[in-house]
């Protein structure tokens, strides 16, 4: 009996090591950049994903999910139908729909509608009780919610025409996103996250390019928080 019971031990730890690669094959990964579109292209978003070590590339089943400033979902979420090839750390993943693959020349990793809600909202990926990484904004009100912290620009939303960027310099650096023992994340949206030109990227490595006529304007400037406006002045 008893080596029936060792037996039994041996399989079980076997299996527990076998499960364990397979459990970190794509949650060590971090929203680095969101798009809400422009006045001229309002359904042009998109979500960049971005690997902290390699192997996190195992997508399939796992899923982006949306929802309102009052936290209600918004649809249903979108779906990664396998893995992405490209499995290096830093590789991003890009997420975006039809009209920002147009705008910027991009090819998406995966197709989404255009469910972001810029004057305040969430999303997360692998939304559910312990989401792997989420970011909230605006007028988010489905407060306390210890995935965001504090919404990204509370009260004011998502700047129109600008991408938010995950700030990389918690860890010390300015160009490595760490999320092990040095951490770029704070689960703080509004600590997390700073405006920036749309800059998407995906898992083959390419980057869309920004129109020409996107310009910075500042807050003095326009009333909000900052952008890039589509008009030149």
């Amino acid at each position: 009996m008893g080596i029936r019971r060792i037996a039994t031990a041996l399989v079980a730890a076997s299996l527990l090591l076998s499960a364990a690669p397979a459990a970190a094959n794509f949650h060590i990964m971090r929203i680095v950049q969101v798009y809400a579109g422009d006045a001229s292209h309002p359904d042009a978003q998109y979500v960049v994903l971005q690997m902290c070590i390699a192997g996190q590339n195992v997508l399939g089943g796992h899923d982006l999910g949306f929802f309102d400033a009052a936290g209600a979902a918004i649809g249903t979420p979108v779906v990664f139908a396998g893995s992405v090839a490209n499995d290096a750390s830093q590789s991003r993943v890009l997420v975006a729909t039809s009209s920002a693959e147009a705008l910027f020349g991009l090819t998406a990793d995966l197709r989404m509608p255009a469910y972001i809600s810029p004057p305040g909202g969430k999303l997360c990926f692998e939304p559910g009780v312990s989401p792997v990484d989420c970011v909230g904004w605006g007028n988010y009100s489905a407060l306390p919610d210890a995935s965001i912290g504090t919404p990204y620009d509370a009260g004011v939303g998502l700047p129109v025409g600008s991408a938010v960027q995950r700030d990389l310099s918690f860890d010390g650096g300015t160009s490595t996103l760490e999320c092990t023992v040095d951490n770029d994340d704070t689960d703080d949206s509004a600590a997390d996250f700073d405006p920036t030109i749309p800059n998407p990227g995906n898992n083959a490595g390419a980057s869309g390019v920004v129109d020409p006529d996107h310009i910075f304007f500042y807050a003095f400037e326009s009333g909000s928080s900052g952008g890039w406006s589509v008009v030149v002045p």
